[in-house]
């Protein structure tokens, strides 16, 4: 028979002590993307993942900004974490074919641990 567990008091960190502990996300290789072969993505960062989040905001009378192509231009980058799309490309990555931008959005949300509450 096991002894309970001993309570420990609780431990008070400091901002310094948080912002050591976390780290930025890996890079992770996405294979088998349609037409694109091998892609490389980053779980976006809090600053990255407000645009993202702001981008689907209604921008003119009807335009909307592409919500996914903001999540595309931060998260695709190569194999060093470096960002390869700016924000000029974000009408283009837009405009790519869903079979394409898919498999990368679906990996990119569970880069940036969305969905994990939800159980997916």
């Amino acid at each position: 028979m096991t002894a309970p567990a001993t309570p420990t008091a609780p431990t008070t960190r400091t901002a310094d002590d948080l912002l050591k502990a976390a780290k930025r996300s890996p890079v992770v290789k996405v294979e088998n993307v349609p037409q694109w072969g091998t892609v490389y993505i980053r779980g976006l960062s809090t600053h990255e993942y407000t645009i993202f989040d702001s981008s689907g905001v209604k921008v003119g009378s009807d335009t909307y900004a592409a919500q996914n192509a903001v999540m595309l231009r931060y998260g695709i980058v190569d194999e060093n974490g470096k960002h390869i799309f700016g924000d000029e490309h974000i009408e283009d990555l837009a405009d790519l074919p869903a079979e394409v931008t898919r498999p990368i959005i679906k990996a990119l949300y569970r880069a940036c641990g969305v969905g994990v509450d939800l159980g997916n």
